[in-house]
């Protein structure tokens, strides 16, 4: 479940409204009580959500009949979650600023500004954003006359979907000795080879717990590569790996490489047949990363931790 604070860094929060709207348990039909008017229906939360907007615009002046405050120029904004769409926001924008005033949203997340309508006379001008990572950001509409800022509001909120935590540990499916994928998907993620060779190592594996399944190439030369099954960007955060055989001075490589083309790289040396853990700091919004046998040789991964 998401949870947006995106209402407590404005003056015009949607907390100091006279209506509140209630999601229904059957999540179709909102209500909105208004103090004297009883409770009003709404077909869907973006109506009542919509109507909480109005509300507020009335209030401050600047509804259907402008008050002389907002005739001389001010912008408004408001960001809620779009019910139908995880992970996104609607920005909610009015300006009374006539031409040539230029209006627009930039979300805090380092993407292209949105432009926006002004002034938006008898309507309230909806943008949508979708953000790839779940985190806190700060929302501004600006409108300016040139260099000069004529208005602007900005809103903090919470935006993204919440990571989920994920270990791959090539359980599911179980293998009986080995079995070679072309691709092994688990818990939505993809791990691909030349050929990937899952393997089910026994009592005498020097892995805690076993027996355990991992996963190695088929082919020593044969990079492992992990995506997820859905595109969206993700964070490695740590594996586990050993060398099929115990070889002195064998090292390889990981390589990620994220949403915006930046490439993150490390060299990991091991000279034993034990399992060790891999730690990853940052290495957030990956689009895939992969492992090179720098040294040649058969390498198992085992419990891949990622979150999404």
């Amino acid at each position: 479940m998401k949870i947006y604070a995106a209402l407590a860094l404005l003056s015009l929060t949607l907390a100091a409204c006279s209506q509140q709207a209630v999601i229904s348990p059957d999540a179709t039909t909102a209500k909105a009580s208004t103090r004297g008017e009883g409770v009003v229906s709404y077909r869907t939360t973006a109506e009542a959500q919509e109507a909480h907007v109005l509300t507020e615009l009335t209030r401050i002046g600047m509804g259907a009949q402008l008050s002389a405050q907002a005739i001389a120029g001010q912008v408004y904004l408001n960001v809620l979650p779009v019910p139908s769409t995880a992970g996104a926001v609607r920005a909610y924008v009015k300006s009374t600023f006539t031409s040539p005033a230029i209006c627009s949203v930039t979300w805090g997340d380092g993407s292209t500004a949105t432009a926006v309508a002004s002034p938006t006379v008898g309507r309230i001008e909806t943008k949508d954003h979708l953000y790839a990572t779940f985190g806190t950001y700060t929302v501004t509409v600006t409108c300016m006359d040139g260099a000069t800022i004529l208005g602007q509001q900005s809103m903090t909120i919470q935006g993204g979907v919440p990571a989920n935590d994920v270990t791959l540990d090539f359980e599911t499916p179980a293998v009986s000795g080995q079995a070679l994928y072309n691709a092994y998907e688990q818990n939505g993620f993809i791990a691909t080879a030349g050929s990937s060779v899952v393997l089910l190592l026994g009592a005498n594996s020097q892995y805690n717990p076993t027996p355990t399944q991992v996963i190695s190439p088929g082919n020593a030369s044969d990079p492992l590569i992990v995506t997820a099954s859905n595109g969206l960007p993700f964070t490695l955060k740590s594996f586990g790996f050993a060398p099929y055989v115990n070889t002195n001075g064998s090292s390889f490589a990981v390589t990620g490489l994220k949403q915006d083309g930046t490439v993150l790289s490390t060299t990991i040396s091991n000279n034993s047949s034990s399992l060790l853990t891999q730690n990853f700091s940052n290495w957030t919004n990956l689009t895939s990363f992969r492992i090179d046998n720098a040294s040649g040789y058969y390498l198992n991964v085992d419990n891949i931790k990622l979150s999404r």
